[in-house]
């Protein structure tokens, strides 16, 4: 027979295993709580990511996440390379890269030019760098790669053809071979130098002068891959708007420059000619500060870009909104490279493919190819403000905003002005 207090502890014991069993179930049905970290321009990428002590790189943030975490970075600019490669989030579960309480962020993608400079001529100064630069910045803004006619930025001659592009003179040019009279009054070679073409509706092209001597009042350039892309009406080239590139003496007035690939000495005629000493000067070095491949579900908010951009390939659900893009992309013509430029992306394996990235309540502004290109189906871009888009308009001939790839999209609140 069983004594009651036996019976007691045994109901006791058997209370305890039914209540710790609940309590696991519980805890295993219970979803992880999502993770925050924290990046700032002064902290350690051995820190643990915490408000208190924070990392210093995006990058060691992201690798630390999981789905559904959040990563907030704390204002400032960054110079660095985003790479998030297989990175797939959830509907519910998405990866998360925020500006900490509207604090200011910007990925920065130029470097500092404190050299020492030295009068070159008349008002352009030189210096020696040591890496390559594709784009020069004087207290944030843009110069212009020294060209002929010029056109700049700020007087918006850049976009007046009659201003900044010559048209060969009827009936004595070819394909391949322009003749302007003005050319005569130019002192020096512009073999080596790059011609960009404007041939009609979507038909622009860049490629290198082959044959001038000063004083000519013609030149020859490469045609190869020209007749297979582009046709020639009866008119011939006269109707074929062009500007060149790349010669230091093309540089001929303030707020342009050159960069000499060869020598690696970067000219510069500043604003009423002064030593460019006494300015903030920086250098373009990057194309894309966010690369994103084969992911999924990720979640960009106000974070700014600076002279780079993102470039997102064959992922789906990728959004950012609430962002500045400045100056986000810029042609490589600056170093002899005719090369497609590195523009802002968001594209999928095909056209057919699920894509679903949004562009939300951004500002892209000042570039060199066109705003954004996507693909797929599902896209969306609202209330977003593009200006001063694609001036050179090389890139696949010339779409201000390439999306001629992306079924469903939905387009609205936008507002565009002044594009190539």
């Amino acid at each position: 027979m069983t004594m009651p207090s036996e019976l007691n502890k045994s109901r006791f014991v058997f209370s305890i295993t039914i209540s710790l069993a609940a309590l696991l179930s519980v805890s295993v049905a219970m979803p992880a709580m999502a993770a925050e970290y924290f990046v700032a321009t002064n902290g350690s990428d051995s820190n643990k990511g915490s408000i208190d002590k924070p990392l210093n790189s995006i990058q060691t943030a992201a690798d630390k996440m999981q789905p559904g975490d959040t990563t907030f970075i704390r204002g400032g600019n960054y110079f660095e390379q985003v790479n998030l490669s297989r990175v797939k989030g959830t509907k519910d579960k998405p990866y998360r890269f925020k500006s900490y309480q509207d604090e200011k962020v910007t990925l920065d993608g130029t470097i500092a030019i404190k050299q020492k400079w030295q009068k070159h001529s008349g008002n352009i100064y030189k210096t020696t760098l040591i890496q390559p630069i594709w784009q020069l910045f004087v207290n944030d803004k843009s110069m212009t790669s020294a060209r002929w006619p010029n056109g700049n930025w700020y007087d918006g001659s850049i976009w007046d053809k009659t201003k900044s592009m010559m048209w060969p003179e009827k009936g004595r040019g070819k394909l391949g071979t322009h003749f302007n009279k003005e050319l005569s009054s130019l002192d020096f070679d512009l073999t080596d130098g790059i011609i960009v073409v404007n041939s009609g509706s979507f038909k622009t092209y860049q490629t290198k002068i082959t044959k001038h001597q000063a004083g000519d009042d013609h030149f020859s350039f490469n045609t190869d891959g020209v007749k297979s892309h582009f046709s020639f009406k009866k008119s011939g080239v006269s109707r074929h708007g062009y500007f060149l590139e790349g010669k230091l003496g093309l540089l001929d007035e303030e707020n342009e420059w050159f960069f000499d690939r060869k020598t690696k000495q970067l000219y510069l005629w500043a604003e009423n000619g002064v030593n460019p000493e006494s300015l903030t000067i920086r250098g373009k070095v990057q194309s894309y500060a966010v690369n994103i491949k084969h992911s999924a579900h990720i979640h960009f908010q106000g974070i700014n870009f600076f002279a780079t951009t993102f470039n997102v390939n064959r992922s789906s659900f990728i959004t950012v909104e609430d962002s500045e893009l400045m100056f986000p992309s810029y042609s490589k013509r600056m170093l002899g490279n005719n090369a497609p430029i590195e523009v802002t992306k968001m594209l999928v394996k095909k056209e057919q493919t699920l894509a679903n990235n949004q562009l939300k309540n951004c500002k892209i502004a000042y570039t060199d190819g066109p705003a954004i290109e996507m693909n797929g189906t599902g896209n969306r871009v609202e209330n977003c403000y593009m200006h001063d888009i694609d001036y050179s308009c090389t890139y696949k001939g010339g779409y201000t905003l390439n999306m001629v790839n992306a079924k469903e999209l939905v387009f609205r609140r936008n507002t565009i002005h002044t594009t190539g």
